[in-house]
């Protein structure tokens, strides 16, 4: 089985690599990269979604990559990463309570977040103290990491992992990627869609306004 294609968008390129790893030592396998225009990415966010999966299709072409599963670099400041003690919980109930745990604790609303967590330790109770989990949180917004499912959806990839980037570009492994890529699609869509009703009820709004205003001057 193909190993993941290690992606990097950048604002002047996209660039993956692959590597083959063995008994006790890794090999670069293949490596490409392809240059975009000025603009169809900025500040790590995709702005155009069709020109950077038409250079992600090129990309695959001449590298020759095997297999279309990728893993994903997000640059340090489009990343949350915190370390929270929160109450004794399984990983199911963390899962499922995490939404509201982190509420007002991190700098992006959670209704537009995707997150992911992994569990550093399990601290049992002690006298006067009860029992405790401490979690390595990792965040990031929803519709970026929509743009970039969608960006490899459209080229012939599946994004399977997005991890924060490190200098130098290598990797933490700090997964934000934890469900299928479709449900992360549908979600930014669902936003979007939303976010267009409520600008054009505000335009609604703003119009009838203006209406009650003039009127008044009428009489």
């Amino acid at each position: 089985m193909a190993a993941p294609i290690g992606l990097d968008i950048g604002s002047s390129a996209v660039r993956a690599a692959q590597v083959r790893v063995g008994r006790g030592a890794s090999a670069l396998e293949r490596f490409g990269q392809v240059p975009l225009p000025p603009g169809a990415v900025r500040g790590g966010e995709i702005v155009d979604t069709g020109i950077v999966a038409d250079a992600l299709r090129r990309l695959w072409k001449q590298a020759r990559f095997k297999g279309r599963k990728v893993a994903i670099g997000l640059a340090n400041q489009q990343v949350v990463v915190r370390r929270l003690d929160l109450p004794f919980m399984t990983e199911d109930e963390l899962r499922t309570s995490l939404p509201l745990q982190i509420d007002g604790q991190i700098p992006i609303p959670v209704d537009e977040a995707v997150l992911d967590f992994q569990i550093l330790s399990q601290v049992p109770a002690a006298e006067g103290v009860p029992p405790s989990t401490r979690v390595l949180l990792v965040v990031a917004y929803r519709d970026l990491i929509a743009a970039y499912v969608e960006a490899c959806r459209l080229a012939g990839g599946r994004l399977v992992a997005a991890a924060q980037r490190r200098h130098g570009h290598a990797p933490a492994q700090q997964r934000i990627v934890d469900r299928p890529q479709d449900d992360v699609v549908a979600d930014g869509r669902e936003r979007q869609r939303r976010d267009q009703r409520h600008q054009a009820q505000r335009d609604r709004d703003g119009h009838e306004l203006q209406g009650r205003r003039r009127g008044g001057r009428g009489v």
